[in-house]
Formats: structure tokens, C-alpha cells, sequence
């Protein structure tokens, strides 16, 4: 453990993995992370069309953040 300018800094071993963009999994990090659902099949499939890239931050097995990307 360190301390940075006063802050407590904890280390953490965070996997990224590059994922399939499935629904279920959109909805599963949307709901952690902001309370709700947002994202609809109509809209996965436009992004799935544009290449879309969706990337999951584990720490152990527990998904605790994503990143998708895509072209507009």
C-alpha cells in the first residue's frame, strides 16, 4: 500500500478483456455501475454493425468497469 499527496492507494489486480457485446452483459455492467438499463437490442445491433468493442475491467472474477467503443 502507498500513500499519494495524502491519498491511500491500494493495489489491485485489474484484468481487460475484449468480450462479445451481448446484451446481457451490458445491461449487468449498466445496472452496477449507473443504477439502470439504458442500452436496447436495437441499439446493440447498430453497434455490432459498426464494429463495435466492448471491454471489461475484472478485479478476481468481479466486473467493475466497461468501456464499448464504437464508430457514429
Amino acid at each position: 500500500m502507498a500513500i499519494i499527496k495524502g491519498v491511500q492507494q491500494i493495489s489491485t489486480q485489474i484484468d481487460i478483456r475484449s468480450v462479445d457485446i451481448e446484451l446481457h452483459i451490458v445491461h449487468l455492467l449498466e445496472e452496477m455501475i449507473f443504477g439502470v438499463k439504458r442500452v436496447t437490442e436495437q441499439r446493440l445491433e447498430q453497434v455490432r454493425k459498426q464494429q463495435g468493442l466492448l471491454l471489461i475491467a475484472y478485479a478476481g472474477n468481479d466486473p467493475v468497469g466497461f468501456k464499448m467503443g464504437y464508430v457514429i
